[in-house]
């Protein structure tokens, strides 16, 4: 059978495994959707980030192209052309698929880091990437215009790109810039190694803790229980000493109330035992006295036989005089019955 030591610790052992098995579990569920969350959330701000970096650069490099033409006035177009200054600021690489080039007014490429992509129209680029010059003719005519376009990639897939537009009014000129989303998100994969690498280190110093905590719990519970067994045994021996009539003893005293009740009650249990055996020991010792008086007296006198019985016939008594009388002595009459001292026929 096991103690109740035993029992509680391994309760306990149960409960608190239940316990961390459950937080362990929360804690991952909620880790993971708060992690995925994250991971959503930075994919979006990459991408507003990436809308807003390709903006900058278009909005700089209209910019300069304005600075630059309006300290230029008195060159032709044709020259402006061969300018190797405008060169460098209106034909950019971007990224992977990105760039950024120069249109003018009837939507020919001007300026572009590919040579051979100078020189041609709008309409070359309507079966590849209609979404793309939808986007360039808004911009001329408005001005301004933005947005997400398809396109196929050298990778044989379907990718999606970012346009940005800005006319200028010299010339009306347009500057475009364009990037994949690929190029946006170019940091979105070490982004999520590190938050799976930190996500794994939370999951993993958690479960740590849980762990350290519940062998801290159990320990101190064990430590608190032995200690009160240890207290509660000590009782024990003492109700064993007392069944054994051992009453020469003082219980101890204890911390905890409840033992402190019951070891209370056991030495007022102790004393009034020691008082009904006091009781009992000076009526014994009056019964005898009482008792060897009556001996005395009876054995005083041999003229008369005196006998006295219990409730069953059985002698208890028996005088010197009765002794003489029935010439029997008093061991041998001593327990038989008062029948035994007359004849049948008598």
């Amino acid at each position: 059978m096991r103690s109740l030591l035993q029992r509680i610790i391994i309760f306990v052992l149960i409960v608190s495994i239940t316990l961390a098995l459950l937080t362990t579990a929360g804690f991952i569920y909620f880790i993971n959707d708060f992690y995925s969350h994250t991971a959503k959330f930075g994919k979006t701000a990459l991408l507003k980030q990436g809308e807003k970096s390709l903006t900058r650069k278009v909005e700089d490099t209209a910019g300069h192209l304005e600075t630059f033409l309006q300290c230029n006035t008195q060159k032709k177009e044709s020259e402006l052309l061969k300018n190797t200054y405008l060169s460098k600021i209106c034909s950019k690489k971007i990224g992977k698929y990105g760039y950024l080039a120069v249109l003018n007014s009837k939507g020919k490429i001007i300026f572009h880091y590919k040579p051979e992509e100078v020189g041609k129209s709008l309409g070359s680029f309507s079966d590849k990437t209609p979404g793309m010059v939808k986007i360039i003719k808004k911009g001329i005519k408005t001005g301004t215009a933005s947005g997400y376009y398809s396109f196929i990639g050298q990778n044989s897939k379907v990718n999606k790109s970012f346009l940005v537009v800005k006319k200028i009014k010299k010339y009306e000129w347009v500057v475009i810039a364009t990037d994949s989303i690929s190029g946006f998100l170019s940091t979105v994969g070490q982004y999520k190694r590190i938050i799976s690498k930190n996500k794994n280190k939370a999951i993993l110093v958690y479960i740590i803790s849980v762990v350290i905590i519940t062998s801290l719990i159990i320990f101190i519970l064990f430590f608190f229980i032995k200690k009160i067994s240890a207290e509660v045994n000590v009782l024990s021996n003492l109700a064993g000493k007392i069944s054994m009539n051992n009453l020469k003893f003082e219980p101890p005293k204890f911390k905890v109330k409840e033992l402190s009740k019951l070891s209370t009650s056991i030495e007022k249990m102790i004393e009034r035992l020691n008082e009904n055996v006091q009781e009992k020991t000076e009526l014994a010792e009056s019964t005898t006295k009482a008792w060897m008086m009556l001996e005395n007296i009876l054995n005083s006198t041999v003229k008369y036989g005196i006998i006295v019985t219990n409730d069953k016939g059985e002698v208890e008594l028996f005088s010197n005089g009765a002794e003489i009388m029935f010439q029997y002595s008093v061991n041998e009459i001593a327990g038989k019955s008062i029948t035994d001292l007359h004849l049948s026929e008598e």
